[in-house]
């Protein structure tokens, strides 16, 4: 496989080739008028020439001059020799010349707008809407709505959360809250948890979802909606994340014959659920109920063992078995963990108590793991331990935090568990101390590992291509608009491997003495992609209006040579919103290539079919890896193995296996990937 460095060099030499074709190319896309040209568009009348009036009068906030203008570009009034009357992203003038950011049903919506007409402003940018949609249509259709309503004054919001009738339990780190905003006054904003979610046009209905970060015990999670005249409705979701199973504390033991007598409690420290002794229920607690600990007793003969299994309402389980045969090293639930014990000496618990004052052994403390480097595919590592001491412990300390309340001292046995958060590599530090002070500690070494699949050599290659823009910005310059997209795109879960970007790209352009100005042609583009080379060019273009700035992001597809996607947000003169609206613009894209993860369902000679689709995403074009046990990535020799969709249907595709010698190795159930 060839690695980075080699496809830079490649991409250097390959660039040296490219630099003299691309001249031509920008050449016959428009750029504003210099002064020959706009008396050019005075002296002729095609709509052309009307529609870049129509704009210059805009920015001198000349509304009724541009509004005539628009009007004649598309015909409504006379005056223009020719007129066009649908807006696009790019139209042909005459020629091989062509005309960028044509909106004319958009800008008169938007000067009827500043000349108070909103029913015209409604009807123009509904048409702007349905014939090429676009976010500064629907920013001016936001607030012709909102001018509009003012003169009705409908009634506020109504919110109603999926969650937000009682407190839920959870063991989630990560939970998702979903729910849906109601209102004749057009839902304009959802903030959930202080983040306020992206949201380009306002509707009387909107159905919103939000990952949430839990923090351990009660989260209140607050949400508000907002319409289009600032009347806002506000709920909270009450979850409490409980991440900690059952406890069990043995108080005492005492032998009578073959027979081992128990008594302890089990705890939790949310609400327990439902506790069983050899599946007897002890308690089986009421939906309203608020059950903390219970008591148990039991007797275990010789040669037998007993389950406790209990479960809070958090849905945190814990299993432990009880032998009566050897009760200083019960066997541990899950089967096939060995707990292994420090310094204990054999049948510690049978022994009689030690006399006050003469107490010197150790606290015996069996921890799953203990004295090992475990590596881990999660954010989280289940402690499993076991502490005993005859003559009674006093705590139990994790990571030096207290893991026994002051009402257990004393107690005989300790059985505890825990889902620990897990980030890079850490030692886990567990001590066990008695009534005595004498300790016992253990620890584990853990090492988060990510999954093979995981790692960015797998995503989409992708050149980002520093922003163009053939106009004077007066707030923004292209290079921040890079910066804060960049930033967002390389958040986890990265969807690119970006093999040249920004500063990198251009850096590398100026050595080849290649203009910026040449790369605006999707031809250009397509070259610089296949040199790099990349799967994706992803390419966005600055077009100021008025105050505002539209950016339109293309994906461009190198093997297919054709635009893929395109999507663009607009931003009026504040870099807070602009910061938003990038997100959203980022999201969008996102949303084109989701994080898909499925199996597959059923695979031939050529081909296989996936669990997925339509529904979630999934489109012709879209490339899985098979991922195999441990997060591995499946190979044919050194190349991955991918799965090429073909067609999507609602719940499920089709996808074409390549290497084609690779189909031996695909079979039904395999987990696939999105790449």
């Amino acid at each position: 496989m060839r690695n980075r460095e080699t496809l830079g060099v490649k991409f250097l030499h390959r660039l040296a080739l490219l630099g003299a074709g691309m001249v031509f190319l920008a050449s016959c896309a428009y750029s504003p008028p210099s002064e020959k040209a706009a008396e050019s568009d005075r002296r002729h009348t095609n709509w052309w020439n009307f529609y870049r009036r129509g704009l210059e009068a805009f920015d001198r906030r000349d509304y009724a001059q541009a509004r005539d203008d628009f009007e004649k570009c598309l015909g409504l009034k006379s005056g223009a020799r020719t007129t066009w009357a649908k807006d696009s992203w790019k139209e042909r003038t005459y020629g091989l010349h062509t005309l960028e950011n044509y909106f004319p049903h958009r800008e008169l919506g938007v000067c009827y707008y500043y000349l108070g007409d909103m029913e015209s402003a409604k009807a123009q940018l509904e048409s702007s809407l349905q014939q090429e949609p676009s976010g500064r249509a629907r920013h001016y259709f936001n607030r012709v709505n909102a001018a509009r309503l003012s003169l009705v004054n409908p009634p506020g919001p109504s919110l109603n959360l999926s969650d937000s009738s009682t407190p839920v339990w959870t063991r989630e780190r990560m939970r998702v809250l979903a729910g849906r905003a109601d209102g004749a006054g057009y839902i304009a904003n959802i903030t959930v948890n202080g983040q306020r979610l992206y949201r380009e046009l306002a509707e009387p209905h909107a159905t919103f979802s939000a990952p949430i970060r839990l923090q351990e015990g009660v989260n209140d999670i607050p949400v508000t909606a907002e319409d289009l005249l600032g009347r806002k409705n506000r709920q909270s979701a009450h979850w409490i994340a409980d991440w900690k199973p059952p406890q069990v504390v043995i108080r005492k033991q005492d032998r009578k014959g073959a027979t081992l007598e128990l008594s302890g409690i089990c705890y939790d420290n949310g609400e327990l659920l439902r506790v069983a002794l050899n599946r007897e229920l002890v308690l089986d607690a009421a939906p309203t109920s608020d059950v903390r600990e219970v008591s148990f007793s039991l007797s275990v003969a010789q040669g037998e063992q007993v389950l406790l299994h209990a479960e809070d309402r958090a849905g945190n389980r814990l299993d432990y078995w009880i032998k009566s045969d050897d009760f200083s090293t019960s066997a541990m639930q899950p089967p096939g963990i060995l707990l292994a014990a420090e310094g204990a000496p054999p049948g510690i618990l049978a022994g009689a108590k030690p006399s006050a004052g003469t107490d010197a052994l150790r606290p015996v403390l069996r921890i799953a793991g203990a004295g090992q480097t475990l590596s881990i595919l999660g954010d989280e590592y289940y402690l499993d331990g076991e502490a005993l001491d005859p003559g009674g412990l006093a705590d139990i300390q994790v990571q030096g935090q207290s893991w026994m309340r002051p009402e257990d001292q004393g107690a005989i046995i300790r059985r505890f568990a825990g889902h620990l958060p897990v980030s890079g590599t850490q030692t886990i530090h567990i001590v066990a101390i008695d009534l005595a002070g004498n300790r016992a500690e253990a620890a584990i070494d853990i090492r988060q590992k990510q999954p093979e699949y995981l790692d960015e050599i797998w995503r989409l290659r992708a050149v980002f291509m520093p922003s163009q823009t053939k106009e004077d910005l007066t707030w923004v310059k292209p290079e921040q608009v890079d910066e804060i997209l960049l930033l967002r795109a390389l958040e986890p879960p990265v969807r690119f491997r970006l093999l040249a970007r920004g500063n990198e790209l251009k850096r590398i352009l100026q050595e080849q003495e290649i203009s910026l100005s040449d790369l605006s042609d999707v031809k250009a583009a397509l070259e610089i992609g296949k040199l790099a080379p990349a799967e994706y060019v992803l390419a966005s273009s600055l077009f100021r209006n008025g105050d505002g700035l539209t950016i339109y992001l293309r994906a461009i597809d190198t093997e297919q040579r054709q635009v893929l996607c395109s999507m663009d947000v607009y931003s009026e003169a504040k870099l807070e919103d602009l910061r938003y609206q990038l997100d959203g613009l980022v999201m969008k894209l996102e949303q084109f290539f989701p994080v898909t993860e499925a199996h597959i369902t059923a695979a031939d000679h050529q081909r296989a079919t996936l669990s997925a689709g339509a529904r979630e995403g999934i489109r012709k074009g879209s490339r899985f890896l098979i991922v195999n046990d441990g997060g591995k990535v499946a190979r044919e020799g050194e190349q991955p193995i991918e799965l090429r969709v073909e067609s999507a249907q609602r719940d499920s595709s089709r996808a074409r296996i390549r290497p084609a010698q690779a189909y031996r190795q695909v079979t039904v159930d395999n987990r696939v990937y999105a790449r």
